[in-house]
Order: structure tokens, then C-alpha cells, then sequence
């Protein structure tokens, strides 16, 4: 339980049994909110609110652009879902 971000923990766990995707470790946490590992070689992350969740989302959107995935050198990772 991560008891600094109960309702963003909560909402992990549910979309990681809907999706029967199994959470690992804590990669990150602040105050966009909560990023975990999952056995699937992915990561995913529960925001703590709307608008910061929709920033990154138009972020992503825009990096979808360059098929490439690689800027200045930095791989950047591919939004694989979104659920809003």
C-alpha cells in the first residue's frame, strides 16, 4: 500500500487486474504521481490529477509524430494505452 498515494495506488491496482498485467516495483513517485513496473516489460503510471495526466498525454501524442523514438540521443518511451 502506498500510503502518500492511496486513491493513485488504488487506481493502478484496479486497471492492473482489469488489463491482468502484474505491478513490480515503484519506479517513481512526485507530484504528477506514481509509476510502477510491471512484469510485461512495460511501466505504468497513475496521475494525480486531470490536468497533469493531459500534458503528458499531448506530450506523448506529439512524440507519436517521430517514429524514430530517439532525440538529441535520449530514447524516449512510446504511450503503449491511455485511460484517462
Amino acid at each position: 500500500m502506498e500510503h502518500n498515494y492511496p486513491d493513485e495506488y488504488r487506481r493502478l491496482q484496479e486497471y492492473a487486474t482489469r488489463k491482468r498485467i502484474d505491478l513490480l516495483n515503484r519506479l517513481g513517485w512526485g507530484m504528477d504521481g506514481l509509476v510502477y513496473s510491471t512484469k510485461q516489460s512495460s511501466a505504468v503510471k497513475a496521475h494525480s490529477k486531470k490536468e497533469t495526466f493531459e500534458k503528458e498525454q499531448r506530450v506523448y501524442q506529439a512524440l507519436a509524430e517521430h517514429p524514430e523514438h530517439d532525440f538529441a540521443g535520449f530514447s524516449v518511451p512510446r504511450m503503449l494505452e491511455c485511460h484517462p
